[in-house]
């Protein structure tokens, strides 16, 4: 695991602890390091969620399915992200979420202990890391309070152009980098991939946007400003 310290001290979970500190952090959260060679369920039983994820190659995907068996994209974490935090301090159960890793993918899987049970750990740096949980799962939540606010826009072409714009003062850009392609786009959005590919094509030959291969340049007039959730 000493290979990945860099890549873990980056994300916010172990924000404060030393490199020094990360062999007894990871040990207190029972790290387990494990390989997918292809694209795997995660957690597949009516059981809660036991474990967050952070992805050290690949990427992992959580689903909201509906009694139906509908999928519906609702985020995806890649090199370095976490995943399935909220979920498992929730005790949230596998059969309305389902996590899967991309084809081959590396996840460190990280044990979060109940709270009651801090009193009686030696570890001065557990407290530090369910701090930093906590305001990654506050974040969390703001960020899906966004989500709705895009998919309550009254039409296609708003719901685009506001998620453009939260993109684009995200990545500190006009021109934006989509972080999935037209069908997860359309999955994120709840709509029909053509639907989203006939507005696109409206909304480049209307000047609004140019489309690139891999990145869009937003040229016309975006919607209002509105209060926009950091993810780097």
């Amino acid at each position: 695991m000493r290979n990945y310290y860099q890549l873990l001290m980056k994300n916010p979970l172990f924000m404060g602890i030393p490199e020094e500190k990360m062999e007894p952090v990871l040990q207190c959260l029972k790290a387990k390091k494990k390989v997918f060679t292809s694209r795997t369920l995660l957690f597949s039983s009516d059981e809660p969620i036991p474990c967050l994820g952070l992805v050290l190659n690949g990427y992992a995907e959580i689903f909201l399915t509906d009694p139906d068996g509908n999928h519906t994209l609702i985020t995806q974490a890649c090199v370095g992200e976490l995943f399935g935090h909220a979920l498992t301090v929730a005790h949230a159960s596998a059969n309305i979420f389902e996590i899967f890793t991309s084809e081959k993918a590396e996840i460190l899987f990280l044990y979060v202990p109940e709270f009651t049970s801090l009193q009686n750990c030696n570890c001065t740096y557990r407290f530090k890391v369910m701090e930093n949980l906590m305001q990654l799962i506050a974040k969390n939540n703001m960020e899906l309070m966004m989500k709705i606010r895009i998919l309550t826009q009254g039409s296609l072409r708003k719901k685009l152009l506001l998620y453009f714009s939260i993109l684009s003062r995200q990545q500190h850009s006009a021109t934006i980098t989509l972080p999935f392609g037209r069908d997860k786009l359309a999955n994120y959005l709840f709509c029909d991939r053509s639907a989203v590919s006939r507005e696109l094509g409206r909304m480049d030959r209307e000047g609004l946007i140019q489309l690139g291969k891999t990145k869009i340049m937003l040229t016309g007039c975006l919607p209002a400003q509105h209060p926009v959730i950091q993810t780097e």
